[in-house]
């Protein structure tokens, strides 16, 4: 049952735009004057703001996630893995970019033994992650908060507490 999942170029172009711009505003002043050092400060945080995003990106990019039947990996910079059996929290939260909600993404947050793996909703496959883990954490007895239960009807998934009641 392996199956890798990982963030695709199309879905992450949106970031690499935003954080490459952010880095050339803030380097614009730098080409023209010479800013009074408290400004050159602030330009400079936040211009180192939007490079640490690019890392952010970066990172995610080469990320990939792999599921299988005793839990899930996230292979990055570093490989991190979680078994189904040790999730202490499972939440999933959604994020809205506009006031009517219309719009947004999800994010789904996994604790175990005081490390978290946070997973959003950009990945390829991101539904079907969500749906492994909510099953498979739901055999645990963990209680799934009712913010969680209605983000996961949203994707579809129903309550994982309802097939652990039957």
């Amino acid at each position: 049952m392996n199956r890798e999942y990982g963030y695709g170029f199309s879905d992450l172009r949106g970031d690499y735009f935003r954080s490459i711009i952010g880095i050339l505003i803030a380097a614009f002043p730098f080409v023209f004057v010479r800013p009074v050092t408290f400004v050159a400060v602030i330009i400079i945080v936040i211009g180192a703001t939007f490079a640490l995003f690019l890392v952010q990106t970066l990172a995610r990019h080469i990320s990939r996630i792999i599921l299988d039947a005793d839990g899930i990996s996230l292979v990055s910079v570093y490989k991190r893995r979680m078994d189904w059996k040790a999730v202490e929290e499972f939440s999933l939260a959604y994020f809205s970019t506009w006031r009517s909600g219309s719009q947004g993404w999800m994010q789904l947050k996994l604790r175990s033994k005081g490390r978290t793996m946070r997973i959003v909703s950009k990945l390829d496959g991101f539904n079907e992650i969500v749906g492994a883990a909510a099953g498979a954490v739901s055999t645990n007895g963990l209680a799934f908060d009712e913010a969680t239960i209605q983000n996961l009807s949203a994707l579809g998934l129903g309550d994982p507490n309802e097939n652990r009641r039957s």
